[in-house]
């Protein structure tokens, strides 16, 4: 599976993308088993430099996760964050993890993980200062279909303060979810758990948590699943999703205006719809 993923990055979004975008479809498929097998081969080799199991998946996941946090956190919470900034802080996220378990292969696992992410960090910051902002048209788009916390001043400048709050307002609740829904997860798992090993006093513990846990998400997050905003165009309801509650607005007048001073009407967002899993998930354009 790292194999193809690692194949498939290198085609779709490095070599196609930048190098040759006409590419025909023996070239991509050559392009593939070229990187198929650089991969296996550096993994080989890199193998040879762990002791036992522990030692790598502690390596995986403090030293190369610590260097993709940063920018895949930050994509969804700031605006400046362009793909050159993105790019550059998994770069040297995986650069870092592999000079530290290069040359300080003793370090402690919380120490790697913090020298990993803040360096990480450091370098996608810089890189996306010096390099242009994306386009606010598309972080408009971005915006109006995700609606996230954080900060997009610039981008939210257009919008009516009152908007604005029920946005914050489901953010938060979205926030405090969180509170119920780790320790519901972890608590389903180990209860279920507890009935395999028969230990009936834990399974009893662990699901009246879980009970509890439910009905927090329930009246935190689940019952105001039909109160989002949702801008026209976003369904195929040109309002707000049916049924909300009576806080919610109609928002099919609403614009976002253009640094050139002219206005889109919020219906006018491409984008595709895809069906995966259950789940829709949005393609702008």
């Amino acid at each position: 599976g790292v194999v193809n993923a690692g194949a498939s990055y290198w085609v779709k979004d490095v070599y196609q993308a930048y190098i040759a975008p006409n590419a025909t479809e023996t070239a991509l498929m050559r392009q593939s088993r070229i990187a198929s097998v650089f991969i296996t081969v550096f993994g080989l080799l890199f193998s040879l430099m762990i002791n036992n199991i522990n030692e790598i998946w502690g390596w995986i996941t403090m030293g190369i996760g610590g260097g993709f946090m940063m920018p895949f956190l930050l994509r969804w919470y700031w605006f400046r964050l362009n793909g050159y900034g993105f790019a550059a802080g998994c770069v040297a996220g995986i650069l870092a993890a592999i000079a530290q378990k290069s040359l300080l292969p003793g370090v402690a696992e919380y120490a790697a993980f913090g020298m990993v992410t803040m360096f990480s960090l450091v370098c996608m910051i810089i890189v996306t200062l010096v390099t242009p902002q994306t386009d606010i048209s598309v972080l408009r788009r971005f915006y109006k279909v995700i609606r996230p916390w954080g900060f997009w001043g610039p981008v939210t400048d257009n919008i009516e303060r009152s908007v604005k709050g029920r946005i914050n307002r489901e953010n938060m609740r979205g926030a405090l979810s969180w509170v119920f829904a780790v320790p519901w997860q972890i608590c389903m798992f180990l209860a279920l758990l507890a009935v395999v090993m028969r230990q009936v006093v834990a399974m009893v513990c662990l699901t009246i948590i879980t009970g509890v846990c439910s009905v927090g998400l329930y009246m935190v997050w689940y019952r105001h699943l039909d109160e989002h905003v949702t801008f026209a165009g976003e369904d195929d309801d040109s309002s707000v999703t049916p049924g909300a509650g009576e806080d919610d607005v109609d928002l099919r007048e609403f614009n976002m205006g253009h640094e050139d001073g002219s206005e889109s009407p919020a219906y006018a967002i491409p984008e595709i719809k895809t069906s995966l899993g259950g789940a829709t998930y949005y393609s702008l354009s």
